[in-house]
Parts: structure tokens; C-alpha cells; sequence
């Protein structure tokens, strides 16, 4: 059963990819692309996550370093100190695992 899931998600991976492909080329041909900002969201979904897997922001990242704006399944925060909240958050290698 995983396997399938798994393998639809990569199917829908390579048509987004692909339609981005067709997006910067059409851009590009219209000479747009270099003039206009894109921005490409995704939709997190909303499924229940076990109590393990919760990330703690404040276990991986001083609270010192960002504002918290809004704590839902995703966080929402601002950083406080240039990019060391980057940094703070590659060091901890986090990962996502579904």
C-alpha cells in the first residue's frame, strides 16, 4: 500500500516539475523570466502526527533567535538575527520523515 502512495507521489512530483519547466521556458521566451518574482507554495495537509515525531522549535532553535508568529501544524517565525537561524536549523540536520 505504501508503495503505491509513494510511488503517486513521485508521479505528481515529476507534473509539477515538469509544469515549472514549461512555466520558466514560457517566461523565458516572453522575456518575463529575470523580471517577475515566483513564489510556489504547497499545501502541508492537515494529517494527525504522533506525539514523536512533533518537532520542539525550542529543542532546535533558541527561542533568542526568532519571533513566533503563529504555531499550528506548521510554525510561522520571524528571525531575529540574520541568518543565523538558518544556520541554527542546517546544523540541527532536521528531518522530516512521513
Amino acid at each position: 500500500m505504501m508503495e503505491a502512495v509513494f510511488d503517486g507521489c513521485l508521479s505528481l512530483c515529476g507534473q509539477v516539475d515538469d509544469n515549472i519547466g514549461l512555466l520558466i521556458s514560457e517566461l523565458k521566451q516572453t522575456d518575463l523570466w529575470g523580471r517577475i518574482n515566483i513564489l510556489i507554495t504547497s499545501d502541508h495537509g492537515m494529517t494527525q502526527c504522533s506525539a514523536e515525531r512533533v518537532i520542539q522549535l525550542d529543542d532546535c532553535l533558541h527561542p533568542g533567535n526568532y519571533t513566533l508568529v503563529d504555531r499550528t501544524p506548521v510554525a510561522a517565525l520571524i528571525p531575529l538575527k540574520g541568518n543565523q537561524l538558518y544556520e541554527s536549523v542546517t546544523e540541527q540536520k532536521i528531518q522530516i520523515c512521513f
